[in-house]
């Protein structure tokens, strides 16, 4: 398994651009259906009011990172995608323990 963080976050995008992909809990489920239809099958929605990411583990990194990608275009439109980012492998987990200790947050 490989580990990969597709998103957007206060980092690289402004607060109007972080709100057109926020995920809902409807907006949650209906992804998590849309992704695993898609073949990813492990898979993590975080959503705050700092940050939109899909974590995941795969066997197929790239066709999974362009699944979660065309999935934020299919949201927000094409004007979502300079804005997005993807960390791969122990660049992702490194992201991953920052975000979850608090190393990676606005304040």
């Amino acid at each position: 398994m490989q580990i990969a963080v597709i998103g957007i976050s206060h980092k690289e995008a402004p607060v109007p651009i972080r709100g057109l992909v926020a995920f809902t809990t409807s907006m949650k489920k209906e992804a998590t259906s849309v992704l695993l239809n898609a073949g990813l099958s492990e898979f993590m929605i975080l959503s705050t009011c700092n940050r939109s990411e899909v974590y995941m583990a795969t066997t197929d990194m790239n066709r999974d990172i362009d699944i979660v990608k065309k999935y934020y275009v299919k949201m927000a439109g094409h004007k979502i995608e300079p804005y997005i980012f993807v960390k791969k492998y122990e660049v992702a987990m490194q992201h991953i323990y920052q975000v979850a200790t608090g190393l990676n947050s606005l304040i």
